[in-house]
């Protein structure tokens, strides 16, 4: 049981579209942006990718906080598992990719691992937008290369891009 002054309370975080940043660290042109690549992604491979920052796990494992907020989101839809949490918390300088069943041959742990190894170069320059802009990318690629979809052109930076707000995430 939680104490009263723990600060991240995953239960109180609800989903406002693909991006939720929690943390206050992208800039709302690149939460528009992402959105609309996450929902671009939706539409041409099915799968669902959600963004997470938060500023604190309050010492909580990322893994656990990740793995409740990927169940009680319903990322990727119910019975094909098709979603994929890319998480950060600011503070703890931490980064977690929860990958759904149904992802799992597609995007392996090995992988996600290397998409958040490679993210950490941009992260340490407070580059947090840039940062999950090109894990999206990896992400992007690979789920449509084992799809056999393209994904439309200009989609290469979604951070750079002027576009409208995705669908929210259904919970």
């Amino acid at each position: 049981f939680a104490p009263a002054s723990w600060a991240l309370d995953p239960a109180k975080l609800k989903p406002t579209g693909y991006t939720n940043d929690f943390a206050h660290v992208l800039p709302e042109s690149a939460v528009r942006a992402i959105d609309n690549y996450c929902a671009n992604v939706e539409l041409a491979t099915g799968v669902q990718i959600a963004i997470v920052t938060v500023d604190s796990l309050e010492d909580e494992p990322i893994e656990d906080v990740a793995a409740r907020l990927f169940k009680e989101w319903g990322i990727g839809k119910k019975g094909k598992d098709e979603g994929i949490l890319l998480m950060l918390s600011i503070k703890d300088r931490k980064t977690r990719a929860e990958v759904g069943y149904g992802l799992e041959p597609i995007i392996t742990d090995g992988q996600a691992g290397d998409i958040l190894r490679d993210m950490r170069p941009v992260l340490r320059q407070g580059n947090y937008a840039g940062a999950i802009a090109a894990s999206l990318q990896q992400i992007a690629q690979i789920i449509a290369q084992a799809k056999g979809v393209e994904l439309a052109t200009g989609q290469q930076a979604p951070v750079q891009r002027r576009v409208q707000r995705g669908p929210s995430i259904p919970s």
